[in-house]
């Protein structure tokens, strides 16, 4: 089966990257012309707002053109810092962007709306220059949880109140090698939560060393590098937005102990000749679309070795799942059109343009979830490499009950801007030198705590 898979340690791309539900960056004028359906509006809305963004998503534009068609009267400016990705090797990076931005930040000349994907979104809170979106949510023509995926769009939520809307989400998910699964003969139904975390793919990657090869491993990589992946990249033992520092812990140094005993055990293996890792990360969103009761190979070769498997989202090893924003929208405060600015978000989050994003990303919209796994299923079959044996009815009704309970399980979201770039050129030095063996963990988590803490309060 074609699933696109992507190496495990590509989840540290930084997001400004891949931003916009799932369009790539390397594709930025390379723009294809789509016609979009809209309906009239029954407002009449009138008025010009602008929208500040690193770099401008095709999916952005598109929605400000259909804007302006249903509005007549309307117009969207989009102002990009950078048209081509070449810019950023002429100094206009993310962090110049940033600087720009605060600039007119300060000066009450920032834009009215902000894409937040690249940008510390809680710096611009706690700066007063986000407008707070709460009444507009909560009002008679807002969001909730019958009409939307509120669990995604809250994991945006700050001290209860809302500054940002994701048009977009999706799920960073985990499925086995299907060679070793098959080989080890080992069963689905022994592990019955929703998710894999750490603990989780220790006991199936335990069963495969036992009952079938000693060699398999369960991710390929340095031990500082699988470190982060379940336990540093989302930022559990820092809280930047409270300036808060929780390192020098039992908790902490047990967990660095762990992944070094990994290491040790040849869990985790940095130089391996044979694909042998159990675990697999996969990048692309229809990959849960292959419950494997619902169709059958065209391509017995191909189904030997591929990872459509016991996909689950990956999770902490508490049982929380981070998921990815897709295209985050914020009102500036010195806006002077802000009903213009959430008739927009509205309009981008509403099941008419929803249901025309493509398959790229999950929509908040759930009345848009039929068309997206439709999408799905039509790269299935352009793919050819499976038939489906079940209705699209069936698919869907399948995929929105998963959907669901992963949803349960989410606290949070990825994003690698909410990162401050000292902390982390200092939390990976450290963490480093204990894999090096210069340090002990002890060592390493007070140094941290002590360290992290003066920046945090400089």
């Amino acid at each position: 089966m074609k699933i696109k898979r992507l190496a495990w340690m590509s989840t540290m791309i930084i997001s400004s990257l891949v931003v916009g539900c799932g369009q790539s960056s390397t594709n930025m004028e390379e723009r294809t012309e789509k016609t979009y359906e809209v309906i009239p509006g029954e407002k009449n809305l009138e008025g010009t707002i602008s929208i500040s963004t690193y770099w401008c998503q095709q999916g952005l534009q598109d929605a400000a053109k259909a804007f302006e068609k249903k509005y007549p009267g309307t117009h969207i400016e989009i102002n990009s810092y950078i048209k081509d990705f070449n810019e950023m090797d002429e100094g206009k990076t993310v962090e110049q962007y940033i600087k720009n931005l605060n600039t007119a930040m300060m000066s009450g000349e920032a834009e009215d709306l902000v894409v937040l994907d690249d940008i510390p979104i809680y710096k611009y809170i706690q700066s007063g220059y986000l407008a707070d979106l709460t009444p507009m949510i909560t009002g008679e023509d807002g969001l909730n949880n019958e009409a939307y995926y509120m669990k995604a769009i809250d994991t945006l939520k700050y001290e209860d109140a809302y500054y940002g809307i994701p048009i977009g989400f999706d799920i960073p998910f985990q499925a086995i090698n299907e060679t070793a699964f098959k080989k080890a003969r080992l069963d689905e139904k022994e592990w019955t939560k929703d998710y894999w975390n750490l603990e989780e793919q220790l006991k199936v990657v335990d069963k495969v060393r036992q009952q079938y090869d000693k060699e398999y491993f369960l991710l390929a990589g340095e031990g500082i590098n699988a470190f982060d992946y379940y336990y540093g990249w989302n930022t559990e033992y820092i809280d930047l937005a409270n300036k808060k520092v929780s390192i020098d812990t039992p908790e902490f140094v047990e967990a660095l102990k762990q992944i070094k005993g990994l290491v040790d055990q040849g869990y985790i293996k940095d130089d391996y000749e044979d694909n042998k890792h159990v675990f697999d990360g996969l990048a692309v969103n229809e990959a849960p679309l292959y419950n494997r009761d619902f169709f059958k190979f065209n391509d017995v070769e191909q189904e030997d070795y591929n990872w459509c498997r016991a996909i689950k989202p990956k999770a902490t090893n508490g049982g929380k799942i981070k998921i990815n924003l897709s295209l985050v929208l914020g009102i500036t405060e010195a806006s002077t059109n802000k009903a213009l600015c959430w008739e927009f978000i509205k309009f981008m989050a509403s099941e008419e343009w929803q249901s025309q994003m493509g398959d790229t990303c999950i929509p908040i919209n759930r009345a848009a979830i039929k068309p997206y796994i439709k999408g799905l299923m039509d790269n299935a079959k352009r793919w050819n490499t499976c038939t489906y044996v079940v209705s699209e009815e069936e698919v869907y009704e399948d995929y929105a009950k998963r959907l669901e309970g992963w949803l349960s399980h989410v606290d949070g979201y990825s994003d690698s801007a909410q990162i401050d770039e000292a902390v982390w050129t200092s939390w990976q030095e450290e963490i480093e030198a204990y894999f090096k063996g210069e340090k002990e963990a002890e060592e390493v988590a007070k140094i941290l705590q002590n360290k992290i803490s003066v920046m945090l309060n400089e």
